[in-house]
This record gives structure tokens, C-alpha cells and sequence, in this order.
């Protein structure tokens, strides 16, 4: 298997991205911009270095300049996050968050109620 290129890691990724978040066809960075607050800080860490490689890579003189092991390894945590996040937990995340409000929402309404009473 020829080896990817940082190009179509940032595709790939870019795919992923777009399967499991639906943020659209667009280019890895906007991608990432729109599902900023779904990814954990590794994986936008990772992210950023697949999208500076892919950057160095589309000018020839500079493309010999791209390291690829921190490229592989960043595609690696990218795409082994990605696979795993799928609708059951997405599910998962948005039932706990959803409950979380609202056991606040009504601790906050019964110590208003205290007060009010008192």
C-alpha cells in the first residue's frame, strides 16, 4: 500500500469528520472550526498538525520538509477517535447532558422555592 500523503489524511480526516458530525463537504480547517466543541483537545491537537503538513505539503520545495512519523501518528489518534464516535454515543452524551440541566434547573427552582416560602 503506497503510503498517504498529508493531503489525504486532511481528506480523510475531513470525511470522518463530516460522517459523524455532519459539518459538511468542506476543507479539514473549516471542519474543524465547526465541530470544535465535539472534539477533545487531543484530537484538535492533532488535527492542527495534520492541517500544517498538509499546508507544507502542497508546495513541492517544502514538501520534503514534512516529518511524516508525527503526521502518521496524528492521523492515527485522528482517525481512531472518529471510528469509534458513533450515533449510539452521541446519543449517550446528548441524554447526559440533557438530564444534567435539568436535575440543575430544578435544584435551582426548589432552592428558589425555599427561599421564596421562607
Amino acid at each position: 500500500m503506497p503510503q498517504m500523503t498529508p493531503q489525504d489524511m486532511a481528506d480523510d480526516v475531513a470525511r470522518l469528520l463530516h460522517a459523524r458530525y455532519g459539518v459538511g463537504r468542506v476543507d479539514l480547517a473549516r471542519a474543524v472550526k465547526r465541530a470544535k466543541r465535539h472534539l477533545p483537545y487531543k484530537v484538535r491537537a492533532a488535527v492542527r498538525v495534520i492541517i500544517e503538513a498538509a499546508e507544507l505539503a502542497a508546495v513541492p520545495k517544502l514538501a520534503r520538509q514534512v516529518d511524516m512519523k508525527p503526521v502518521d501518528l496524528a492521523y492515527q489518534t485522528c482517525v481512531s477517535y472518529l471510528k469509534k464516535v458513533g450515533a449510539a454515543e452521541r446519543r449517550k452524551d446528548f441524554i447526559l447532558r440533557l438530564s444534567a440541566s435539568l436535575v440543575f434547573a430544578m435544584l435551582l427552582i426548589g432552592a428558589l422555592a425555599i427561599v421564596v416560602l421562607r
